[in-house]
């Protein structure tokens, strides 16, 4: 993948080149909003971007891993890893440390021969693996089994990768918690809105919606599998509502973005939600509040797992392990936003 320069970000954008650097290089002058949007396009278009804080020395040098693989597509797709940085940063601010953002992509050279141009130059590394399969997996636990001083904190996967530490949301019980309260709204023919691309997290939402149909002595009424882009979502969403013999009253979406795409199908077919509709999805990322009708979601803690990821990653480069054994995993509980989506 070719890297991005500011100018090309700042065309896309619509904004200045000047607006572009100030927000690369996290100085004033630019608005948050700016500030997120820039260095959100600049890590999905493959920049590594320049430490947030000029290193100085005094404090651990972390490298932020964005995993990226195209044929599962949901850390491009959503805005996920911003959050996760966000907190990453922040929390490494405060202890001192350094902090510097890396693209790594699954389509590109060997995992290998990329980490092993970062590495080097770490004291420390948190991998945001949300794009993890098996495959990638074990070429990465390869490189870190190489490199057993170096802490490693995995943050919203937990796959297992050499002798690293988890943090990650509690997937099952949110999405049993999202079903639930479909019931209770009245929701009794309940379809899944799945990915195409399983992992771990979208694997226990899946067990969650299950378990929460079972206590109540529902099944579910159908399956619709889609790619987790918006446009794919969207063009299978219409495709499933006019193949469709009796319409769904409540769907769960495995993450927002499809449950948006679905909310706008439903809109273009003249589907009334929440009247006809229920539709509820996962993340609470900030597509939630554009939807119209507002999406009712699992609002999920993103900036929390890069703040603790990163304290976790501290005990560890002061040589203090948080159990024997050196790994934990932590699941961080997830609470519903409740919007105009569910009726």
């Amino acid at each position: 993948m070719a890297t991005v320069t500011a100018k090309e970000i700042a065309k896309e954008l619509g904004i200045s080149q000047a607006s572009v650097s100030l927000a690369l290089n996290d100085k004033p002058g630019v608005s948050e909003e700016t500030r997120r949007l820039v260095r959100e396009t600049a890590i999905h278009r493959g920049m590594s971007l320049p430490t947030l804080q000029p290193y100085s020395g005094s404090g651990k040098r972390i490298c932020f891993l964005i995993f990226v693989n195209h044929l599962v597509s949901i850390a491009e797709n959503t805005t996920f890893s911003s959050f996760l940085l966000k907190g990453a940063a922040d929390r490494a601010q405060l202890l001192g440390h350094n902090i510097s953002v890396h693209y790594v992509n699954a389509n590109e050279a060997p995992l290998s021969v990329q980490l092993g141009k970062l590495l080097p130059d770490t004291d420390g590394v948190m991998l945001v693996g949300t794009d993890i399969t098996e495959e990638s997996r074990k070429e990465i636990s390869d490189v870190f089994e190489k490199r057993p001083e170096l802490p490693l904190v995995v943050l919203d996967s937990i796959s297992e990768i050499a002798k690293a530490d988890y943090v990650c949301n509690d997937n099952f019980k949110g999405a049993r918690m999202a079903t639930e309260y479909l019931i209770e709204r009245g929701c009794r023919r309940i379809a899944y809105f799945r990915s195409c691309f399983r992992n771990q997290n979208f694997d226990d939402r899946q067990m969650g919606v299950l378990a929460a149909l079972e206590a109540s002595g529902l099944k579910l009424a159908c399956t619709m599998d889609t790619d987790v882009s918006f446009e794919g979502a969207y063009k299978r969403t219409m495709e499933f509502l006019a193949e469709t013999g009796e319409l769904p009253d409540g769907v769960f979406a495995e993450n927002d973005v499809v449950a948006a795409a679905a909310i706008r199908a439903c809109n273009a077919r003249g589907i009334k939600i929440p009247e006809q509709l229920s539709i509820i999805g996962f993340d609470d990322i900030p597509i939630c509040e554009l939807c119209s009708p507002a999406l009712t979601t699992v609002h999920s803690n993103k900036e929390q797992l890069g703040q603790i990821g990163v304290g976790i990653l501290n005990m560890h480069m002061a040589g203090l392990p948080l159990t024997e054994t050196g790994t934990m995993k932590v699941f961080l509980s997830t609470e519903l936003h409740i919007r105009d989506s569910v009726k």
